[in-house]
């Protein structure tokens, strides 16, 4: 059975053997492009996760022509640069958290310049 067939079951029937074929056929090279995308495999386990995902909820709207390797392809595109996008965004977030975490230690913290006013104080 082609996968428009498998693709259709599915969309039809909601049989999850038809979408396990699916996945089978796919989810290899779908993960290998993810990894090229993203160049982090746990990064690439979730986009390539996300991709299926798509296909589950839109299985019921693609059109019977359409190539599903293509359309996969074009997807995990898609999907891992909003992923590398994200994960940038959070790498940011969690530097600037860092640095103001590290401001505010020192600010706290009397440090060295309070340790030297008062070193001459214990020695009388």
């Amino acid at each position: 059975m082609d996968d428009s067939e498998l693709l259709k079951r599915y969309a039809k029937d909601g049989c999850a053997q038809s979408f396990g074929v699916i996945v089978r056929r796919h989810i290899d090279w779908v993960y290998a492009a993810s990894l090229r995308q993203v160049g982090e495999a746990a990064l690439a386990e979730d986009v390539t996760q996300s991709v299926f995902v798509l296909l589950a909820r839109r299985a019921g709207e693609m059109h019977e022509r359409v190539i599903l390797r293509g359309w996969l392809f074009n997807t995990l595109r898609f999907v891992a640069g909003e992923a590398r996008r994200k994960q940038g965004r959070r790498r940011r977030h969690e530097a600037r958290v860092a640095v103001d975490a590290g401001a505010a230690a020192k600010s706290d913290d009397p440090g060295d310049s309070a340790w030297e006013q008062m070193a001459p104080m214990l020695d009388e």
